[in-house]
């Protein structure tokens, strides 16, 4: 099986924010917000400023020697292992993704994340062979919002895990996943490839007691031998390296001041993504992760009867550090100071909101990465291939409204005998002359005129609708067609990869897709992907 490869700039897709093409185009509004450009040479400036920021590499290789080693009798063991071997290296960076605990591994877009990650470590060797660089899968396992992960699609059906569990989610169990895997398996069917990511699936969740053993299983078996290492930085010792920043966020509370400012800087042009509170940390305890906020000097945990004085709360940090949990605004600056990262691969809403940090890190003096947008893609079936060739429709047009499209294939199939625009003109015009006339005679009659005008131009506006729905009528055929290429690449009227799980697509191309995928992600290129499925 082979695709070929078309590309489309994220502009026309319609489907990513103005920050996002702004940054992707270097728009000078928007550099203030980040400290290296998305290239070659903005990387060769990374590298040169990553070496004055060091990290405990000792500390982090022997917890990623340790969580590992859940992996040695499997595949691949030893591409990872020699990959954390290089960590120890200080000419060696890391280029992290992170993502929540999806099960299943989510929507699409995790997979392009990964290999987004991956590729990318893969052009800095090339162009920077004396250094080395490490994908690495940061695994979101203090995350505690359930909802989002208990679920996935795939073709026309939603599987869902049902459990009551609360707290972070890589300490729920995983014994009662066995409804979601019986339901998966009766939608992925029963071919050879529906069983072998199936048996992946059920050896993942029904043989490791927690969602971030399962999650580890999964991603090295599907990504491993690409060098992926994964970490899970919920340790006490990794926490321990960061308990200092964690002391001055209890005292100072600077994340809320500096990114509140930057915050404020940044909607002058743009929407921003979070809102910092004025204490940016969880308080984390088996099944329970509930917020710490400050009350007439106390600390308290909402949701709970425990508080603690400013005594209390260092002296239960120095003695449980793994306790204390960032929220989504600590947590950038908590990986940045654990991995020598050069890069952060994230989708749109992550690269907007690492804006609104860069002031915090300098705060802090962490080295602030290149923020890496990943890639996306559009996967295009044989069969909806046929389809759009047939419609005369270019990759661009898909992504106008199903209204839009409909519009442009009647103009197409009646030679422009749709829009009423030529006669709205026309009318617009004579209006204007009997305005004119009109109003000389008496000034107070171009109110009458100016609702004639308005009549008339509804009535060639409904007569426009009505010859619009006498034209589908005739063309049913090919906009019943178009009805299912839209809703095949736009399912709930959002992007393919943020809908459907991999295993979609798995279970008809097998390895052939994640070859397709390896082959063709390069973010550096800064374009949206479209992989269409060979007529051969």
């Amino acid at each position: 099986m082979t695709f070929e490869k078309e590309y489309i700039n994220f502009y026309d897709t319609k489907s990513f924010s103005n920050l996002i093409i702004d940054y992707l185009n270097e728009d000078e509004k928007l550099k203030p917000f980040y400290s290296f450009p998305l290239s070659i040479e903005g990387f060769a400036k990374a590298i040169e400023k990553r070496k004055s920021f060091p990290v405990d590499r000792k500390t982090l290789t022997e917890v990623l020697k340790i969580q590992n080693k859940s992996l040695s009798n499997y595949e691949n063991f030893d591409i990872i292992n020699l990959q954390i071997d290089l960590i120890t290296d200080e000419k060696t960076f890391t280029v992290t993704t992170g993502h929540q605990l999806n099960i299943f591994t989510g929507p699409l877009y995790f997979t392009y994340k990964i290999f987004s990650a991956i590729n990318l470590a893969g052009e800095l060797k090339k162009n920077f062979p004396e250094y080395n660089f490490v994908p690495v899968y940061w695994m979101a396992s203090e995350d505690h919002d359930f909802e989002e992960i208990s679920c996935v699609h795939l073709f026309d059906k939603k599987v869902s895990w049902q459990q009551e569990q609360k707290g972070a989610s890589g300490n729920i169990s995983t014994a009662t996943m066995n409804d979601a895997l019986n339901e998966l398996k009766s939608v992925l069917g029963e071919s050879e490839l529906s069983n072998t990511i199936f048996n992946l699936f059920q050896t993942a969740y029904t043989k490791h007691g927690k969602l971030t053993d399962a999650m580890r299983y999964l991603v090295h078996h599907l990504f491993g031998k690409y060098g992926l290492v994964i970490i899970d930085a919920s340790e006490r010792k990794l926490k321990s390296t960061f308990a200092p920043v964690i002391k001055k966020e209890l005292l100072e509370q600077f994340s809320f001041k500096h990114v509140s400012e930057t915050t404020a800087e940044l909607d002058k042009n743009y929407k921003s993504q979070v809102s910092p509170r004025e204490l940016n940390l969880f308080y984390m305890k088996e099944n329970f992760r509930e917020r710490i906020e400050i009350h007439n000097s106390k600390y308290t945990v909402v949701n709970s009867d425990i508080s603690f004085t400013k005594e209390e709360i260092l002296n239960e940090l120095e003695n449980y550090p793994e306790r204390f949990s960032p929220n989504v605004v600590l947590r950038p600056l908590y990986e940045e100071s654990l991995m020598p990262d050069l890069a952060y691969v994230g989708g749109g809403a992550e690269v907007s909101y690492w804006m609104q940090y860069k002031a915090m890190f300098e705060s802090q003096n962490i080295f602030f990465p290149v923020l890496v947008l990943r890639d996306s893609v559009m996967v295009i079936e044989k069969g909806i291939a046929k389809k759009i060739k047939s419609s005369e429709l270019s990759l661009s047009d898909l992504f106008l409204s199903y209204d839009e499209l409909v519009k442009i294939i009647l103009h197409k199939t009646e030679e422009g005998h749709v829009s009423m625009i030529d006669e709205s003109v026309i009318v617009e015009k004579m209006f204007d002359g009997i305005l004119e006339k009109m109003s000389a005679v008496d000034p107070t009659l171009s109110g009458a005129a100016m609702a004639e005008k308005q009549k008339t131009l509804n009535a060639l506006k409904a007569l426009e609708d009505k010859t619009i729905k006498a034209l589908k009528r005739k063309n049913e055929t090919s906009l019943n067609q178009l009805k299912v290429v839209k809703e095949k690449l736009f399912p709930e009227n959002t992007l393919q990869e943020r809908y459907f799980n991999f295993s979609m697509f798995y279970v008809k191309y097998g390895d052939a897709f994640f070859d397709a995928l390896k082959e063709t992600l390069n973010p550096l290129e800064k374009k949206f992907i479209v992989l269409i499925e060979s007529a051969d």
